[in-house]
């Protein structure tokens, strides 16, 4: 018997008190980057979740059938569950930047364990702990996945730009070409087809032509 399984009583509190917490957090919610389109964490994560699963299987269709589709789909809605748990939603370059982004993960990994140790049994919250939080065993994944991130972005900011004339959103086309140049390059297949021949030449059009 798994030891706290009583706690499954209360698996209604559990799921509500995270789709609240991921509503509550919006998204692009700083002075670089000010919205037209309010997105909060969990918009954000059924995006990313449907847009993985797409990528995926553009992926696995054309050959590449080692990849873990279930872990991606863990992953997907899960990857930002430390934001609504606490660290809130902070800009890009800041999270990347390596003077703090080894102080953001390991408070966000506290944050998730001590969010699930208040719901669920021990064995179950450990083992959701690992699946949210670690790559080992599943590194070609976690690259693809970060290029979906990645594309996520581009998306918005494109519509950000077409749909609300908002030019603030330039400068995230700019900040994303490196990583999926690069990961078109190890997946021709889904980055490759729905970046080098769909995005790029739209973004660089738009980017050409930005406003002065």
């Amino acid at each position: 018997m798994l030891e706290g399984v009583t706690r499954f009583a209360r698996l209604e509190w559990f799921f509500w008190k995270l789709v609240r917490s991921m509503e509550a957090v919006p998204r692009w919610d700083n002075d670089d980057h000010p919205v037209h389109t309010k997105e909060n964490v969990l918009q954000h994560s059924f995006k990313t979740w449907m847009l993985t699963l797409l990528v995926t299987l553009l992926e696995r269709r054309s050959g590449n059938k080692d990849l873990d589709l279930a872990w991606l789909m863990v992953r997907a809605p899960s990857h930002d569950f430390e934001e609504s748990c606490g660290i809130g939603d902070k800009p890009y370059l800041v999270r990347r930047d390596p003077r703090v982004k080894k102080l953001f993960d390991e408070l966000g990994e506290k944050l998730i364990a001590m969010f699930l140790d208040q719901y669920l049994p021990s064995e179950i919250a450990a083992e959701l702990f690992t699946l949210f939080t670690s790559d080992a065993g599943h590194e070609k994944e976690a690259r693809l996945f970060y290029c979906i991130e990645h594309i996520g972005y581009v998306t918005f900011a494109l519509y950000e730009i077409q749909e609300a004339k908002n030019q603030t959103f330039y400068k995230v086309l700019g900040d994303h070409l490196d990583t999926l140049d690069q990961g078109a390059k190890e997946f021709p297949f889904s980055i490759g087809a729905i970046w080098t021949h769909g995005m790029r030449p739209t973004v660089l059009e738009l980017l050409g032509n930005k406003p002065k």
